[in-house]
């Protein structure tokens, strides 16, 4: 029950990972094609998003190693609690024969909670990693629209390329 709750995850996250791959390479072009883009239109405009936004992906890359810990111990003790119902279930016999049914159901119950506070503790970790990565990313896209306002008051820029540095700038 262990190695096949193990397997079953890691083709989990396998197939997740295939899934970002895209996502990954789609958001890469996206930055050059902006970065770009705002070059044409102001030079320190391309140099705040082609130097800002790596450095907030490092920001939140630092979070990475703790969130790969998190996700570990809780696919550690799903495994553990799936080992202790398959033993359970399939030793349910002699565990009654001997009276010993009310200890093997505690100690799953236990590792089922065990199981279920580290699955929260993962939750919440990533929701705050969510959170993180969308106030960072708004106040990136913030900051290149307020400055490229400033640059449209001050003349530097025209209305258009304001307008094309709001669109690229979401």
């Amino acid at each position: 029950g262990e190695l096949l709750t193990i397997a079953s995850t890691y083709a989990d996250n396998t197939a997740k990972l295939l899934q970002y791959l895209p996502r990954i390479a789609g958001a890469t072009s996206a930055v050059t094609v902006c970065a770009v883009a705002l070059f044409l239109i102001d030079v320190p405009l391309g140099l705040v998003v082609l130097l800002v936004t790596p450095a907030v992906l490092l920001l939140l890359q630092l979070s990475a190693p703790r969130i790969t810990e998190r996700v570990g111990e809780q696919q550690r003790l799903v495994a553990r609690a799936t080992a202790l119902a398959t033993d359970l279930v399939s030793g349910l016999r002699p565990l009654r024969g001997v009276g010993a049914e009310g200890a093997a159901a505690a100690r799953y119950r236990g590792a089922s909670a065990d199981a279920l506070a580290a699955m929260i503790r993962l939750a919440r970790m990533q929701g705050v990693f969510a959170f993180v990565a969308t106030l960072l990313t708004s106040l990136l896209a913030a900051g290149v629209a307020i400055t490229a306002g400033w640059f449209a008051l001050r003349g530097w820029i025209t209305v258009g390329d304001l307008i094309t540095v709001l669109g690229l700038a979401q």
